[in-house]
């Protein structure tokens, strides 16, 4: 997360993953000063109120059940960042 070589306008993250889950990923960007306000939506078959509540309170500003629509993301994804112009 030190290094950034282009703009980052969004982190899309799934709760399972190995190593550093989703949770672990999302408390990093918002204890860190450059990237806290980085818009960060969860994917991921985790769909219960425990792991949506738990993502909301460190922070997500979206969680997303799988499967997703690809018109559904693009719409989450549109409403965090705008198109400009």
């Amino acid at each position: 997360m030190q290094r950034r070589q282009g703009g980052v306008d969004l982190v899309l993250s799934d709760v399972e993953m190995p190593q550093l889950n989703g949770f672990d990923l999302l408390q990093k960007i918002r204890t860190h000063s450059f990237w806290y306000s980085l818009p960060v939506v969860m994917l991921t078959s985790r769909t219960g109120d425990r792991h949506r509540q738990k993502a909301m309170s460190l922070g997500a500003n979206d969680y997303l059940g799988k499967p997703i629509t690809p018109v559904e993301l693009l719409s989450g994804i549109d409403f965090l960042i705008p198109a400009s112009g």
